[in-house]
């Protein structure tokens, strides 16, 4: 499994540009709205998310953003959504709650987690996540962070419509 250091060094290896926060453990939104004004780019929060199916899924989205399990469950076509446990989220993904980042699926080499990112995030210059531990941020080009999973077989889903707060009615 890889750690904070490994991704860090992937990325410089990759001359994949980035800047690295150090700050507080940041292990809730609060936490995180705590630090944002050190960052330039758009915090982000990922939940690890477990369907009525058994898939698992890695959810990435702004930090302020409501999601509605419900209808994301049924956009995936995998029932009803409900938080995975952190004992599946440490064996998959080699993290704990409060350091969940789309980054983390390059640890997760048999492919059980599914990434999917908003699509809105790829209209932004930067985006904000944890390389793997809660101390730690980077502001990186979101498109950056889904060409590296891509490479770790993890090609994310680019789903629109996945914030409640712009889902339409119905």
């Amino acid at each position: 499994m890889l750690d904070a250091a490994r991704v860090l060094d992937l990325l410089r290896e990759r001359g994949i540009v980035f800047h690295l926060y150090e700050h507080q453990a940041v292990d809730n939104a609060q936490a995180a709205a705590d630090v944002r004004a050190l960052m330039a780019g758009v915090i982000c929060k990922s939940l690890f998310l477990r369907g009525k199916d058994g898939s698992l899924w890695l959810v990435t989205v702004p930090l302020d953003a409501r999601v509605d399990l419900k209808t994301l469950g049924r956009k995936l076509g995998c029932g009803r959504l409900a938080f995975g446990d952190a004992d599946a989220m440490m064996r998959h993904l080699g993290v704990r709650p409060g350091s969940v980042t789309p980054l983390a699926v390059l640890n997760d080499a048999r492919g059980a987690v599914r990434l999917v990112m908003d699509e809105g995030l790829f209209s932004l210059p930067l985006i904000n996540v944890h390389p793997l531990r809660n101390t730690m941020s980077v502001d990186i080009d979101p498109h950056s962070v889904a060409q590296l999973a891509a490479e770790y077989g993890h090609e994310p889903l680019r789903l629109a419509g996945i914030r409640a707060d712009i889902l339409p009615d119905g």
